[in-house]
């Protein structure tokens, strides 16, 4: 609607207004589309993308809805926060890992601390995850070193080990998953084992997108 100036409002007669046209600016905004949740430049995403190993089971596809944290990142929040809760619960667990998924495991780690706000997130936290979400099954843990040393051709390597904090569960998973791999014969190749659950949490975490911060409910 045209509206006449206030000093010559009185002076004259009321117009029809004039039919509403969209402007260029109007009609162009209408038809961009909302960006979409936990998008990553693409210079990010590449830095945190660890190395391609075949999983048992392809990442599943996130359903990103706003407001509402997808299961992986739910479970690092949960992870976090029960490594404060229950401190005393959690206990020292070294493990072996190809020196390159540690490097990708952390610099997913720094891109969640930006992402999310919090600085205190830790390679424990994450290593808490892939144990307590781990196969508890010799034969598809065999599976998933088989399919790590085809796609790397063989050439393993050897490990870095490590040192970090799990939660009860997760250290009876740890401790369940060299037993079982004890058990199939195949008890040095943990280290194999675990790289690749490792490489299957990043890959589903890249599919999740950005770890972003829980939106925390109030005090009263």
């Amino acid at each position: 609607m045209v509206t006449a100036p206030p000093q010559e409002s009185e002076a004259r007669e009321p117009s029809a207004p004039a039919p509403a046209t969209p402007g260029p600016a109007a009609a162009e905004a209408g038809d961009d589309e909302p960006e979409a949740v936990g998008a990553v430049p693409e210079q990010k995403a590449a830095a945190s993308t660890p190395p391609s190993a075949p999983p048992a089971q392809k990442p599943r596809k996130a359903t990103r809805t706003t407001g509402q944290l997808e299961p992986t990142h739910q479970a690092i929040h949960a992870s976090f926060a029960d490594s404060r809760t229950n401190s005393r619960d959690w206990t020292s667990h070294g493990a072996n890992l190809i020196p390159e998924v540690w490097d990708a495991l952390r610099s997913r780690i720094a891109n969640d601390r930006r992402s999310s706000g919090n600085a205190e997130l830790a390679a424990g936290h994450y290593m808490d995850v892939v144990y307590r979400q781990a196969p508890m099954d010799a034969q598809e843990l065999v599976v998933l070193y088989k399919k790590l040393s085809d796609q790397r051709l063989g050439y393993l390597g050897s490990g870095k080990k490590s040192t970090f904090r799990l939660g009860p569960e997760a250290k009876a998973h740890a401790s369940e998953i060299k037993a079982l791999l004890d058990e199939a014969d195949y008890a040095r190749k943990g280290l194999y084992v675990v790289s690749a659950l490792v490489i299957l949490h990043l890959q589903t975490l890249e599919v999740e997108g950005p770890l972003r911060k829980p939106e925390l409910p109030p005090l009263f």
